[in-house]
């Protein structure tokens, strides 16, 4: 499932699509999908849509192990250098090969423009999230409504088809097109994370705590939308990692500090971190291969006399530990707000510039404002 964190890195650098050819294939995306929803309507397969959650007790709770959907499994941390979107399917074809009884997708971290339906997926961009848009059936499901999303909210899509192959390999090639049943079908979790924080003087960490805490709650939040769904296979990344310019290594271990929490602990049968990041000095994919590749987490018992009976006898403490914890998260959201005023604001040229710079997918986000820049 694509080169892992012990695997040589990619040394030829891929051929870029030009903007028309991206908003070429957005135009056909467009007309496509209205096909596929029809077609599994019709085969009574019609797909659900979207929720818009927000990280309130009241939206999306801590996870809780006395729940009797609690699956009490190991997890296996790795990281790839592939894009999301394959490693999602790559993901899923294994679980079947191997008889696997989790019939609920994997589910992707889509690292989404907080103000713009697919960032620059009209315009002719391309990062993470205007690649899944472009390939799949997500736009469908991000509507107006939900936009602008607040700090904290995010879009769940629970079924997304995939009809397109990458770029890089297959040219957009259509997949299947003639029998819906086959498509490759993943939720998704739309996330936007903080646009260009203050960083210390190295640029290696941030300079504001807030920022910090904004991360780890936006962590927190994912994993618990993807739990209370019953999600056990996991597609996250490098969110904020590109034209966002978040510290990849810090990002790398604030992301190892939360799945280490008590709260998730077996909740999660395998997390795959799918870094594309083919270009020197391929910063990304090493910080996150440095920091996650193997991973340990938890020796989960699985026995009912085990010592994980004592976790579960401690539960309503570690929920006052959560309750206090957010409380603190929010303080220092408020605190950040009130910071944010000194930061300025990002020119939409200065952002396509670092999109361009970063190659596909590698930005980790989709571009701040939707640009239409002629190619």
């Amino acid at each position: 499932m694509g080169k892992t964190g012990n695997d040589p890195i990619l040394q030829d650098e891929e051929k870029r699509p030009s903007k028309k050819s991206l908003r070429d294939v957005t135009k056909d995306t467009l007309e496509i999908i209205p096909y596929i929803m029809k077609s599994l309507e019709e085969a009574g397969e019609a797909p659900r849509y979207s929720v818009l959650y927000n990280d309130r007790r009241d939206s999306c709770w801590p996870l809780d192990k006395k729940s009797p959907y609690f699956p009490r499994v190991h997890t296996d941390v790795r990281v790839v250098l592939e894009d999301s979107l394959d490693a999602a399917v790559s993901l899923g074809n294994v679980h079947q090969l191997l008889g696997s009884h989790d019939t609920t997708p994997v589910c992707i971290l889509n690292f989404a423009n907080q103000t713009h339906i697919g960032g620059g997926f009209y315009s002719g961009s391309l990062a993470q999230e205007e690649d899944i848009c472009r390939r799949s059936t997500l736009i469908d499901t991000l509507h107006p409504h939900y936009y602008p999303m607040k700090d904290d909210e995010c879009i769940y899509s629970p079924s997304v088809f995939v009809f397109r192959e990458n770029a890089r390999k297959a040219d957009h090639k259509i997949m299947w097109i003639d029998d819906v049943s086959l498509l490759p079908e993943v939720s998704v979790i739309s996330m936007a994370a903080e646009c260009r924080p203050a960083l210390n003087s190295r640029r290696d960490d941030y300079a504001k705590s807030s920022s910090r805490h904004t991360m780890l709650q936006k962590m927190r939040f994912t994993l618990r939308v993807a739990g209370n769904n019953y999600h056990r296979r996991l597609i996250l990344g490098a969110i904020g990692c590109g034209v966002f310019g978040h510290p990849p290594k810090v990002v790398a271990q604030l992301w190892a500090e939360v799945l280490s929490e008590n709260e998730f602990e077996g909740w999660f049968e395998t997390i795959v971190f799918a870094v594309w990041d083919p270009k020197p000095p391929h910063k990304n994919f090493l910080a996150f291969s440095e920091v996650l590749s193997g991973h340990k987490l938890w020796e989960y018992q699985n026995s009912e006399d085990s010592s994980d009976s004592s976790s579960m006898d401690s539960s309503e403490d570690e929920s006052e530990d959560l309750a206090q914890d957010y409380e603190e998260d929010e303080d220092a959201m408020k605190a950040k707000d009130a910071m944010d005023t000194e930061m300025p604001d990002v020119e939409d040229s200065a952002v396509e510039g670092s999109e361009e710079s970063e190659g596909p997918e590698s930005s980790g986000e989709s571009e701040v404002s939707e640009v239409s820049e002629e190619a």
